[in-house]
């Protein structure tokens, strides 16, 4: 389709709720890859879709995306040839910095995208800070804030900190975690995202105030170790994504108690000495639609547990990494090979750390991020 006739079918538009949330797409930089899964969860913060008799939001919102598809607006993009959809681009609207549709407005700087409203007089009354609706990390790689910066958000309901880009290469950091400490002041906010930032071993206690939040995505925290234990408290929460926290031990005990929940991502199956949140405590949640689990090293594969162990293969199964709880022992492994383990991710030095002692190295056919490497370390 022609930019022009793009343009003409975006203004002349009569639904509204297609719209709105085909306006968030025009922040995001040109040819950009967006997720999916990230604008329906901003989409499902704003209220620009929400659940019906029949469908939740989140299955409302899939239905706003194909619309969008077969409305010519954006352009699809699968994986690894794969029929489902999990990205997309936006055929180009408009370049300009600052878009106005209907009540709507967002305007943003090189890094940050913010969203308000219009007042009467046409004044952007977003760019009060106690007025914001969204704040959106475009681009910002280190993300530095004032202490006192999130308290003054009175209005937020979509926070995306984290990382809204299809490819892992995309590296967030927090330099001072101490700010994070005012998220319990966000009475509106309905979807937090901390995806993909590194240094966050734990979260402020505050965030169990959040009455209204739906969403909660943490994945790919790789430093995040613990969760507050109550984050039961949470009683709105509808989706918690913890996958890829690969040092995270447990779920605390009480998620059971999250009636509203209906997505559940990267629970893992921990150490039963440390009284965590069980499977089989899980069925108590009858609106859970989807659940992917994760299964830590066992108790019997530390260290500890083998010292005289010399050789060591592991061959299929859903292992996702290596990590134990005994900080200060290390395999004593002269020998190891892994084999078939599509969901391992650990780099060559991180096995060269853990497996001091090794003398022979082969990882063959795991994660597809990760290349094969068969070699004498020694």
């Amino acid at each position: 389709m022609a930019m022009d006739n793009l343009k003409a079918s975006f203004i002349c538009l009569e639904n509204y709720q297609l719209k709105t949330c085909l306006f968030c797409l025009t922040m995001f930089p040109e040819n950009a890859v967006i997720k999916k899964r990230t604008l329906i969860y901003w989409w499902i913060g704003e209220g620009l879709v929400n659940k019906m008799k029949n469908k939740t939001a989140e299955e409302v919102g899939e239905q706003v995306f194909q619309e969008l598809i077969n409305e010519g607006f954006i352009k699809p993009i699968s994986k690894n040839n794969s029929p489902s959809i999990n990205s997309c681009k936006l055929r180009k609207l408009n370049s300009s910095a600052s878009i106005r549709i209907g009540h709507l407005v967002m305007a943003h700087d090189e890094h940050i995208l913010y969203s308000g409203t219009v007042g009467s007089n046409g004044t952007n009354v977003g760019d009060k800070e106690e007025e914001l609706k969204t704040v959106f990390n475009i681009n910002e790689q280190y993300l530095e804030f004032k202490v006192d910066w999130l308290p003054k958000l009175k209005s937020v309901e979509v926070l995306q900190l984290g990382r809204w880009q299809n490819s892992i290469k995309h590296h967030i950091e927090i330099e001072n975690k101490e700010p994070l400490n005012g998220l319990g002041s966000q009475k509106q906010l309905k979807y937090l995202s901390l995806r993909g930032i590194s240094r966050i071993d734990t979260l402020p206690s505050s965030i169990v105030k959040l009455d209204s939040l739906t969403i909660l995505d943490l994945r790919a925290c790789h430093n995040l170790e613990k969760l507050p234990t109550g984050l039961w408290m949470l009683r709105h929460l509808t989706h918690l994504d913890v996958s890829e926290c690969y040092l995270l031990e447990s779920i605390p005990k009480g998620v059971q108690h999250l009636s509203s929940l209906q997505v559940l991502k990267g629970f893992v199956i921990g150490n039963l000495g440390k009284n965590p949140c069980k499977i089989s405590d899980l069925e108590r949640l009858k609106n859970l639609r989807k659940l992917s689990i994760r299964v830590g090293v066992p108790e019997w594969l530390w260290p500890s547990k083998l010292q005289t162990l010399k050789k060591l293969y592991i061959r299929g199964g859903q292992l996702e990494s290596l990590n134990h709880e005994e900080e200060n022992q290390h395999w004593k492994i002269k020998n190891l090979r892994l084999k078939y383990l599509k969901c391992l991710k650990i780099e060559k030095n991180e096995l060269l750390e853990k497996f001091p002692e090794l003398l022979y190295l082969e990882r063959v056919s795991c994660h597809k991020n990760y290349p094969d490497i068969i070699i004498p370390t020694k």
